[in-house]
């Protein structure tokens, strides 16, 4: 080998294990780091990019990854949040709605100037007027009948 050729390839193994020392992307490219499954399934991605074993790189991807998620889910459910509470007035509302018509409805059926009102007094009124009192005049003739049935009685024995 010529003295030149010798030099190139010392350059470039110097180059090359200054790059791996001095160079963290390299170095964590190659340390390998365990990553928890669960983390990789809530980050939705790739647990390995170009090596078969989980690097520092792909953790430190990853973990990126996992507070992208985290913000992209959280801004979600914020969102929901807001809908929901919407949803909620508006429901809210709308039942304040019927119940107020309800209750008119009802201070106007069962008020003591509705019809309910006026309707119930005067069925109880009449009920208690035809059966269970009687006038003078009804005696008599109730007391006349009796007469009659015990007249007819007698004759037919």
């Amino acid at each position: 080998m010529s003295r030149k050729f010798q030099l190139i390839i010392a350059l470039l193994a110097s180059m090359l294990l200054v790059g791996f020392l001095g160079c963290s992307a390299f170095q964590d490219a190659f340390t390998p780091c365990y990553i928890d499954p669960n983390q990789i399934s809530y980050a939705e991605t790739d647990a390995t990019t170009f090596l078969p074993f989980t690097t520092l790189w792909d953790a430190r991807r990853i973990g990126l990854k996992t507070d992208y998620m985290h913000l992209v889910k959280q801004t979600e459910i914020e969102r929901l949040g807001v809908v929901d509470t919407m949803h909620y007035t508006f429901l809210k509302n709308v039942q304040a709605i019927h119940i107020a018509g309800a209750e008119q409805f009802q201070q106007a059926v069962f008020s003591p100037s509705g019809p309910l009102g006026l309707l119930i007094p005067t069925i109880l009124g009449t009920t208690v007027g035809a059966f269970l009192i009687s006038k003078p005049s009804d005696k008599k003739r109730i007391a006349e009948l009796q007469a009659e049935v015990i007249n007819g009685v007698a004759k037919l024995n």
